[in-house]
């Protein structure tokens, strides 16, 4: 079904099954194979469909692709883990009406790129500060501390090079 499918370059073919489990992972494989983000909608299971939309915006390069989802969830979560797999924290603003999953993607990114301006973008200072004092651990670099907003963290911070 999945080869016919393809091969036609003809996604209604995956509708031919009785089995909704077989037709929904037709449409992921074909949605993929023939790069067609609307037969994501078509797969059915939430952590699928993100999957399918995810998959695709990985393989294009294109973190547009998530907008084709139409649940928010689904598409905030293809934004994040995008972002996150690029190391591209402009994705991060894409995320929708969920500060804290903003912030999280701001953090992971900041983490993996060791890039202070990163941390910047976080919205929560309690959480940037956390993630300025991350940074610090790696390399050591004092003028990190001074980016932290809360005194008695940038004084914990400035106390990691007396050590």
């Amino acid at each position: 079904m999945v080869k016919m499918a393809i091969a036609n370059n003809d996604p209604n073919a995956c509708s031919a099954s009785n089995d909704i489990e077989n037709s929904s992972q037709c449409y992921y494989q074909v949605a993929f194979a023939l790069k067609n983000s609307s037969l994501c909608g078509r797969v059915i299971g939430n952590s699928t469909i993100a999957r399918c939309y995810y998959s695709l915006a990985i393989e294009l390069n294109d973190s547009g692709v998530c907008n084709s989802a139409q649940d928010s969830a689904i598409a905030n979560g293809c934004y994040y883990l995008v972002a996150e797999d690029l190391g591209n924290p402009e994705i991060c603003k894409s995320i929708k009406n969920n500060s804290q999953q903003t912030d999280y993607c701001y953090y992971h990114i900041a983490s993996e790129l060791k890039d202070p301006a990163t941390c910047g973008l976080i919205r929560s200072n309690g959480d940037a500060d956390i993630c300025y004092l991350e940074l610090v651990k790696s390399p050591k670099d004092l003028a990190i501390c001074d980016l932290i907003k809360f005194n008695k963290t940038a004084e914990y911070c400035r106390g990691q090079f007396d050590k």
